[in-house]
């Protein structure tokens, strides 16, 4: 799906744990222009009782490729291809 921006969309983590500390609804957030990862978590406030969600967002995570560091390519024009 296509996100405008400053547009986000949820959906229920159920690859959730009873008891893990992952977010109860993960998804997509497009905060201008920019898609990042979306966390919330249902909470309930110690004094009132009430429900409420609480949330972050961060970059996407890519995992690092293996063999393809920075360190470990020789980029000079003396390389062996």
């Amino acid at each position: 799906m296509e996100l405008r921006i400053n547009q986000a969309i949820l959906h229920r983590n159920t690859a959730k744990r009873k008891g893990s500390k992952q977010p109860d609804y993960i998804g997509t957030i497009n905060f201008d222009g920019a898609e990042r990862q979306l966390q919330m978590w249902v909470k309930k406030a110690k004094t009132s009782g009430n429900i409420y969600l609480f949330g972050t967002n961060s970059p996407f995570y890519e995992k690092p490729q293996k063999g393809k560091n920075s360190e470990d390519i020789d980029e000079s024009p003396d390389a062996p291809i």
